[in-house]
């Protein structure tokens, strides 16, 4: 929400503050097919049950809808490259084996002058007694590390983490389905107190009720 109000204050009064809704978009149904298939599979391996890739996609299929495709065609190549990326998804986890402290784990952050953040961590994965990695799932275009680095979502998860739940953040990762390749990143104290500073601002904006227009890419959606 905050990169929204950032990119254009004036479409985050429209969607956020308003709510008006701009109808499904086919990369939006993909993305939320693929997180839901994700976390029943990683749950279930999670209680001790190691699913087939037979069930992984029966959950696919199951959890699958035509919301938002163009056509049969647009769809078809979604669910061949979604049942693509899974399958390499699902390997590699089973060959990496990763210890999952914590699934869609949500938090609320409070911060200065009465400010708080909300949100929800696709995934924590514990490598020491309080060091964990955050890893946040990808579709579409992957994020580059250099991305990673600079990304104010990565931040926001590594001070939640550290401030709500005792844990030290020492890797941020994106995990790019796409090409199932994750990069990481890192966050010193002065990156965080950055992001500080970013969502103070923003806030204050907020509650100036400062929504101008900023023309561009975005708007066509």
């Amino acid at each position: 929400a905050i990169e929204s109000y950032q990119q254009c204050p004036q479409r985050y009064l429209f969607s956020t503050v308003w709510g008006i809704a701009s109808g499904p978009r086919a990369a939006i149904t993909f993305c939320n097919v693929m997180h839901t298939t994700i976390k029943q599979f990683v749950t279930a391996y999670c209680k001790g049950q190691t699913l087939s890739f037979s069930d992984v996609e029966l959950i696919f299929r199951r959890e699958w809808t035509s919301a938002g495709f163009e056509d049969q065609y647009q769809e078809e190549c979604y669910q061949r490259d979604g049942l693509e990326q899974l399958r390499t998804f699902y390997s590699r986890f089973l060959e990496t084996t990763p210890d999952v402290l914590e699934q869609e784990k949500y938090f609320r952050l409070p911060m200065e002058n009465g400010v708080e953040v909300t949100g929800r961590m696709d995934q924590i994965n514990r490598l020491g007694p309080s060091e964990v990695e955050i890893v946040d799932y990808k579709t579409g275009k992957p994020k580059t590390e250099v991305q990673a680095q600079k990304d104010l979502q990565l931040s926001v998860y590594a001070l939640a983490a550290r401030e709500q739940l005792g844990l030290d953040p020492v890797r941020l990762v994106y995990y790019n389905l796409q090409n199932n390749q994750p990069v990481a990143a890192t966050r010193d104290e002065k990156l965080l107190q950055q992001v500080n500073g970013i969502v103070q601002e923003v806030a204050a904006d907020l509650r100036a009720r400062e929504f101008p227009p900023l023309p561009g890419f975005a708007c066509k959606t």
